[in-house]
């Protein structure tokens, strides 16, 4: 069924609810029973309006010809063509062209119009004076049969409720026109055999056509959601292999400097005599990129082993947290003139882990000193949400993160600057890592541009009673 435009996600509860009822015709789960409904319905949309054109057509030329041939006949005796079968046919197109979703109506009017016909041309053929007549009739109940057939199609109930009218109907006609005309039994017995045969083929192959419609259905919509699996595995592979390319890169690059500085400290002069003031200032590189080195291993493995576990959570003054952290940090804001400014609602207390917290702010508070201008002011402060919650914000003057990086900036690895010529260390772990720290602590990371340039980064916790 190429138009079912439903997507995978409505076979639900796995295979068992798209089991097919082979006795009422019908899938197990009422979500995938309604799907499959509104889904054959579009689809065969375009082919009911043509089977019901022709349907219009042929009855029209049934018309013209009656008025031809004889007038009088077509008015006195077909009054039930003119005015039930003709009208009922016109507003169901109308009705299949107009208002398309109205499936309930479509349905009656060409049922009804079906039944109509079919029962004239019974009537029709019961009381036909000559054997032309006879036939002619006969010949119409079975093109309105057909037409009815192909109309509905996989429409088994349909198809079912119309044969229960028509055959009958069929019957009573056609043992009426014997019992009148004293016809032979072997011409009686083939056209009843010619009926029944015409009901059952018909019905039986509904039958079998809506049996297969509804499991080529449910195949698609099995297909479509391992497809749809498929391709999530894939995106989280790619998705995978480039926080891989990036951790390779941020390492790599941070790895670079110190090493080289080692080894620059460690091989200098040719390892001739060195005056001892020199032998200090290389001691002095070798500790500092040693330490650096041990940081960025701090850092791996913090990200590495971040669960998401909820910790011990306490009540922490939010005015006493952000001094802390200034405190913390002085050396390293000192050193670029940086001054914080500490700004915080009187007596409110967020809940989170003591160590979680701090690490942090620290994280957040490194971002700023490394990226914020020399002499620039960093404003840290503290309010309480409308909604009760407490919102720890940093903000500096640094350059900021465009708008759309907003959200990548939250990923591990992620760098805006990136390469051996970036302006600034780190391996862009501290907003990922401070995520995950975030989310065990039932908090939340909200980052933003600042007018006039800079980012501010917002601490959303829950607060402490």
């Amino acid at each position: 069924m190429s138009a079912a435009t439903d997507s995978a996600a409505e076979l639900p509860e796995g295979r068992a609810g798209g089991r097919i009822r082979t006795g009422s015709l019908n899938f197990v789960s009422p979500k995938m029973e309604a799907a499959f409904r509104r889904s054959w319905r579009t689809a065969g949309l375009r082919t009911n309006r043509i089977w019901a054109a022709c349907a219009l057509s042929y009855y029209i030329c049934i018309i013209i010809v009656m008025g031809v041939m004889d007038p009088a006949f077509l008015l006195a005796e077909q009054p039930v063509r003119l005015f039930v079968c003709l009208p009922l046919l016109v507003f169901e197109l109308t009705v299949s062209v107009m208002m398309v979703r109205r499936w309930w109506l479509l349905d009656v009017s060409f049922l009804a119009a079906a039944s109509a016909a079919f029962a004239n041309a019974a009537v029709g053929h019961a009381w036909a004076e000559s054997d032309i007549i006879c036939y002619f009739f006969l010949m119409e109940m079975a093109v309105t049969y057909a037409f009815c057939a192909n109309y509905f199609r996989a429409g088994f109930r349909l198809i079912l409720l119309f044969s229960a009218v028509s055959v009958p109907l069929a019957l009573w006609s056609i043992l009426a026109a014997a019992q009148a005309k004293g016809l032979p039994e072997s011409k009686t017995f083939f056209e009843l055999m010619m009926v029944a045969g015409i009901a059952a083929t018909t019905t039986l192959n509904a039958y079998s056509r809506e049996i297969l419609t509804r499991r080529n259905y449910r195949e698609l919509l099995a297909a479509r959601a391992e497809l749809d699996h498929a391709r999530a595995f894939a995106a989280a592979a790619v998705a995978d292999e480039q926080t891989k390319s990036r951790f390779v890169a941020a390492v790599g690059t941070e790895f670079e400097l110190p090493v080289r500085r080692v080894l620059d400290a460690a091989c200098g002069e040719g390892r001739a005599a060195i005056e001892p003031a020199r032998a200090q200032g290389y001691m002095d590189d070798i500790a500092a990129s040693a330490q650096r080195l041990s940081s960025i291993i701090s850092q791996v493995n913090a990200i590495a082993t971040a669960t998401p576990v909820t910790p011990n959570r306490i009540g922490i003054n939010a005015a006493g947290y952000l001094e802390r952290g200034v405190l913390r940090w002085s050396d390293a804001l000192a050193r670029r003139s940086l001054a914080p400014a500490v700004e915080a609602d009187p007596g409110i207390a967020l809940l989170a882990n003591q160590s979680m917290a701090d690490r942090m702010l620290d994280n957040i508070l490194s971002n700023a000193a490394k990226f914020s201008p020399e002499g620039s002011i960093i404003e840290l402060v503290a309010r309480r949400t409308p909604d009760g919650r407490i919102a720890i914000s940093v903000a500096d003057r640094g350059p900021g993160i465009p708008e759309g990086r907003l959200n990548a900036a939250m990923e591990p690895f992620m760098q805006l600057d990136s390469g051996l010529n970036r302006q600034h260390e780190g391996l862009g772990l501290g907003l990922a890592l401070t995520g995950s720290l975030a989310s065990s602590n039932g908090a939340s990371v909200e980052l933003s541009r600042r007018e006039g340039g800079g980012l501010e980064v917002r601490l959303v916790f829950e607060a402490a009673s």
